[in-house]
């Protein structure tokens, strides 16, 4: 049965059952205590966010990059020279320990 949101829409909702580990229990319990919520709605929240905000994989992340890379007209070898030029300057700037 549904129900209705914030918005007068309604909502149709699924139960599921799922088996953890109870290392990933006490993990996640941890978690909803820090957050003051209960593991069940704690466990929701986690499954919604992720419905909604996916994260992106490693190729929709870089495609941007390639598409500058490749508008560019650098060569693999400039882009390597640049970035490991990029990393020694901030290397240089940050001590060590600051990293």
């Amino acid at each position: 049965m549904g129900e209705a949101s914030e918005s007068g829409e309604v909502t149709e909702h699924m139960r599921i059952t799922i088996e953890i580990s109870k290392e990933a229990e006490s993990k996640l319990q941890k978690r909803a205590d820090e957050m003051g919520k209960q593991l069940p709605e704690f466990i929701e929240y986690l499954v919604e966010r992720e419905a909604r905000f996916p994260n992106p994989s490693f190729d929709e992340l870089a495609a941007p990059i390639r598409k500058q890379t490749k508008e560019s007209g650098m060569t693999e070898e400039e882009i390597e020279e640049f970035v490991d030029e990029l990393v020694r300057e901030v290397r240089a700037e940050k001590p060590l320990h600051l990293r």
